[in-house]
């Protein structure tokens, strides 16, 4: 009995292979009606209620109406649209994790823990937008279409090899 073709592959191709099945699917995905009006649209409206309730705690004033972020004192506001939720980055990091060579424990705890590192900086990149807004709106666009986009993907690139290196730490025998 053969082996199927995707496991006689050596490491890397069948990494490049499977990252890039799970890569077009976790893009595609979010743009899949049901998906877009269940999962993206709430995910993104809870963005903006986080990220007001950030800056509260912070002892600063926001509010969040639907996917609008405000600051109380009226001098500026953001709108989190799609690409803005990072899903499409988290999708990718997940592909990346999943395609990965681990145990699978380590490669689903992986993925939640880089998610949720990934989307503690995204909360960080949209009060910093909406603090911008206020300053210059010039400022507002060179960060929100250029600083901020690279380094939400460079995060993300750090976190996959943070964690790919973590899986190459060498394990402790049981005592």
């Amino acid at each position: 009995m053969s082996r199927p073709a995707l496991q006689r592959l050596s490491p890397a191709p069948r990494f490049a292979l499977l990252f890039a099945a799970l890569a077009a699917t976790a893009i595609a995905m979010p743009v899949i009606e049901p998906i877009q009006h269940h999962v993206v649209l709430p995910f993104t409206l809870s963005l903006a209620t986080v990220s007001a309730a950030v800056i509260q705690w912070c002892g600063g004033g926001a509010s969040a109406v639907a996917d609008v972020l405000s600051l109380t004192s009226g001098c500026g506001a953001v709108r989190i649209a799609n690409g803005c939720n990072a899903i499409e980055v988290s999708g990718l990091l997940a592909a990346a994790m999943l395609a990965y060579p681990a145990p699978l424990r380590s490669r689903l705890l992986g993925v939640v823990a880089g998610i949720g590192m990934l989307q503690s900086v995204n909360l960080v990149r949209i009060i910093s937008l909406l603090y911008l807004s206020c300053w210059s709106q010039t400022w507002f666009a060179f960060f929100h279409e250029y600083v901020w986009d690279a380094a939400i993907a460079f995060d993300a690139l750090l976190i996959f090899l943070g964690w790919q290196h973590w899986q190459k730490r060498p394990r402790r025998e049981a005592a």
